[in-house]
């Protein structure tokens, strides 16, 4: 047996033979006036003790242990709680629970262990069962500031801040001077505005968010636009290609001018294929054209093709050396 249950193994004792007061407790005890009280008010919350007043003098108060006290409500129930208060203390809510539990069932009118079963209930989230519990310590303590104090952490929990606040009233209101309370409610006001102000910036968020959302369609919808209007381009430039290409076609001319700037950027097979069709054509062009191939194989290093060439330009026009002097010149190349 702990030490504090053999302390009150020996009141109840005392308490059998005489009604006393807590002096005569304290002297006969050899006990502080402080721990009597204390373990007086434990046993009363068990039921144990029966209070007789002063005839004459109010404050004095006897107390008498009653006659049914048993030895379960002095052992198991309070062993039992304190079990349960150290299982709490050390984080482990469910066993708690369960010691919790077992005080109650054995004194169904445990003020202390409804309370602390609360508090454990609602550390595991479980706040409709804790209020529950705390009614009920209210049933047996209607003055418990305590309780009103647990209330008011619980609503706070649930973010009720209207219940929070005035459970903090009630357990001021009980108890004037309870530190806990006007700290609870001092900091229920900066969860408010802290709460607030993210409510606002949620908001916010949720403001950006769709804009953010606004602004991807509106640029997916200007890509497409755009991704149409670019194949609208590349359509248009294609048909003025073909268009060019029959102009080429249908023009020796054209072909022939495009074929030297094909040899001036270096693309001479580009340049050849021009040529050809200006070789196919019945104008004189074709002279010239035969001057150009001749040039196009020498720089490819093709002499006897360049001779070949220089050959057709011949039978066509004697003159050619000059066109292939002028046109060289055009070119700015070094033969």
């Amino acid at each position: 047996m702990s030490k504090r249950l053999e302390t009150k193994r020996k009141i109840l004792e005392a308490l059998k033979e005489n009604s006393l007061t807590v002096p005569e407790l304290s002297r006969k005890l050899s006990l502080s006036r402080a721990t009597i009280r204390q373990h007086i008010a434990e046993l009363n919350e068990t039921g144990a003790l029966e209070e007789i007043p002063d005839e004459y003098f109010k404050k004095h108060i006897s107390y008498k242990a009653k006659q049914q006290v048993g030895k379960a409500i002095l052992n198991d129930a309070r062993a039992r709680f304190n079990a349960g208060v150290v299982l709490y203390e050390k984080g482990k809510f469910a066993d708690a629970l369960k010691e919790f539990d077992a005080a109650i069932s054995i004194d169904p009118k445990f003020a202390s262990a409804y309370h602390n079963k609360a508090l454990a209930e609602s550390s595991v989230g479980h706040f409709d069962s804790a209020i529950k519990n705390l009614n009920k310590v209210f049933e047996l303590q209607p003055k418990s500031h305590d309780a009103a104090m647990a209330m008011a952490s619980i609503e706070t929990g649930r973010k009720n801040y209207a219940k929070a606040r005035f459970w903090y009233g009630k357990a001021l209101e009980l108890y004037p001077d309870y530190y806990m309370a006007k700290i609870g409610l001092s900091t229920l006001d900066i969860i408010e505005e802290v709460d607030e102000k993210f409510k606002e910036h949620k908001k916010n968020v949720e403001k950006y968010r769709r804009q953010e959302e606004e602004i991807a369609e509106e640029l997916k919808k200007n890509d497409e636009k755009y991704r149409r209007q670019r194949e609208e381009v590349y359509e248009e430039l294609k048909k003025n290609d073909e268009k060019y290409r029959r102009q080429l076609e249908r023009n020796p001319y054209a072909a022939f001018h495009e074929a030297v700037v094909e040899i001036k950027r270096g693309d001479l097979d580009s340049a050849i294929n021009h040529l050809n069709r200006v070789i196919k054509s019945k104008l004189l062009l074709k002279r010239k054209a035969f001057v150009l191939m001749g040039i196009i194989e020498e720089k490819r290093r093709h002499r006897t093709k360049a001779k070949e060439w220089y050959g057709k330009a011949r039978e066509l026009d004697n003159g050619y050396i000059k066109y292939k002097k002028w046109y060289k010149k055009i070119l700015k190349e070094r033969w």
